[in-house]
C-alpha cells in the first residue's frame, strides 16, 4: 500500500450498518512511520497521551463468580 502498510483481506466485503466493510489485517512495515511523517508533515510524537484532557471513566470490573 502507498501508506506503508502490509494489508491482507480476511474475508469478502460484507454489509454492516448500511455500508459495506472489508475486514482486514494491517501490519506495519519498517518504513510505515517515516512514510506517514513525510506525507502528513509530522515531526514529533503523534500520540501524546498527556496532551489530551480525558474525561473520567468509571471503573469496569469483571463479574464475580458465585460460590458453589
Amino acid at each position: 500500500m502507498t501508506f506503508g502498510w502490509d494489508v491482507e483481506a480476511l474475508a469478502l466485503p460484507c454489509p454492516y450498518d448500511g455500508s459495506t466493510i472489508l475486514p482486514i489485517c494491517a501490519r506495519m512495515m519498517p518504513d510505515t512511520i517515516e512514510t506517514h511523517r513525510e506525507m502528513f508533515g509530522l515531526s514529533g510524537p503523534v500520540l501524546d497521551i498527556d496532551a489530551f484532557d480525558r474525561p473520567h471513566r468509571r471503573r469496569i470490573e469483571a463479574p464475580r463468580r458465585r460460590s458453589a
